[in-house]
């Protein structure tokens, strides 16, 4: 347990909301520090982890928070919020619709795997060396 005097720094991920970070961590007293909201789709909680390890790296802070907060439905991430208001995503269906044609399928699953095959073409890595990464990276792996 550590004591939240001693945290620095927190870097706070949620896709779809702003302000998550101060909404979630002033209610438990945690406000006279830097709170940074992290947005990036499926790889908000890894870019939260990545900044507070650096402050913490960098020699900027000691201790330094990562956390993730999201409130999601049953099922695939659509991409958008529920009411139809702008997203930190909105910008990302033109790159994607111009770079390959949307399909039926989840525009999240679209947006990460067209990302690994613009990667392809642009350093000409191969499927292998994507299954490669994922092995290594595989919770069940031995």
């Amino acid at each position: 347990k550590i004591d939240k005097a001693l945290i620095e720094f927190a870097a706070v991920g949620n896709m779809f909301g702003n302000g998550y970070g101060q909404r979630s961590l002033y209610p438990i007293g945690i406000m006279d520090i830097p709170i940074v909201n992290c947005h990036n789709a499926c790889a908000t909680g890894s870019n939260a982890l990545f900044l507070a390890r650096q402050m913490v790296a960098a020699g900027i802070h000691e201790c330094a928070l990562a956390v993730g907060v999201e409130k999601m439905k049953p099922g695939s991430l659509g991409g958008g919020k529920p009411d139809g208001s702008p997203t930190s995503l909105d910008h990302h269906y033109k790159v994607l619709m111009d770079a390959f044609p949307l399909e039926k399928n989840p525009p999240m699953a679209q947006f990460f795997g067209n990302a690994g095959r613009q990667h392809m073409k642009k350093y000409g890595t191969t499927k292998e060396q994507f299954a490669m990464v994922a092995e290594e990276s595989s919770p069940l792996r031995e």
